[in-house]
C-alpha cells in the first residue's frame, strides 16, 4: 500500500475544512476518509491524494445527507442573473473580518469550489472533473458567491459611510 503523507493528510484537512468549517466534523470526515482507504488496500490506487480528497468529498457528501434526509432543497429563485465572470470576484477586495463573516454564510458547495479555486488552483474545468459536477454549475456558484461578495461589500461600505 502507498503510503500518505503528513502533507497529505493536512491538504486532506484543509479540504474537509473547507467543506464542512468545523474542525471537529473535519477531522472526523478525514478520519473516516483514511480509515476507508486502509480497508480497501489502496495498493492499485494511482493518484493516492486525488483518491483520498474523493474519500473525503464522499464522506462529506455522505454525512450531509445523512443530516439534512428530511430537508428539501429550495433553489433561490432571485437567482437569475447571467453574469457569471470570474475577473469580477477576484478583483473584489475584502477585509479579513468580512472574510469570516462571508465564508459562514457560504454553503458546503460554495467554500468547496472557492476552497479549490483560490487555495489549490484548479481551473474551472478541472475543479469539474474532480468534483464531476458540470462546468456551468460551477460558474453559477461563482455567480451566487460574487453576488454575495458584492451585496455584503456594499451593506459594509454603507454602514461605514454612515458612521462618518
Amino acid at each position: 500500500m502507498q503510503r500518505i503523507s503528513d502533507d497529505q493528510l493536512q491538504r486532506a484537512y484543509r479540504y474537509a475544512m473547507s467543506l464542512t468549517n468545523d474542525h471537529d466534523v473535519a477531522m472526523d470526515i478525514v478520519h473516516t476518509a483514511y480509515v476507508s482507504i486502509l480497508g480497501r488496500g489502496a495498493s492499485d490506487i494511482k493518484n493516492i491524494q486525488g483518491y483520498f480528497l474523493r474519500c473525503v468529498r464522499n464522506t462529506f457528501i455522505d454525512q450531509k445527507r445523512f443530516d439534512d434526509r428530511w430537508l428539501i432543497a429550495v433553489e433561490d429563485p432571485e437567482d437569475n442573473g447571467m453574469d457569471i465572470s470570474l475577473v469580477t470576484l477576484e478583483s473584489t477586495i475584502i477585509s479579513q473580518d468580512l472574510l469570516v463573516q462571508l465564508w459562514k454564510s457560504f454553503k458546503p458547495l460554495e467554500r468547496e469550489l472557492l476552497y479549490l479555486w483560490a487555495v489549490e488552483e484548479y481551473t474551472i474545468d478541472e475543479i469539474s472533473h474532480l468534483t464531476e459536477t458540470s462546468r456551468g454549475t460551477l460558474l453559477s456558484r461563482i455567480h451566487r458567491i460574487r453576488k454575495k461578495v458584492l451585496n455584503n461589500n456594499m451593506s459594509k461600505e454603507a454602514i461605514y459611510e454612515q458612521a462618518n
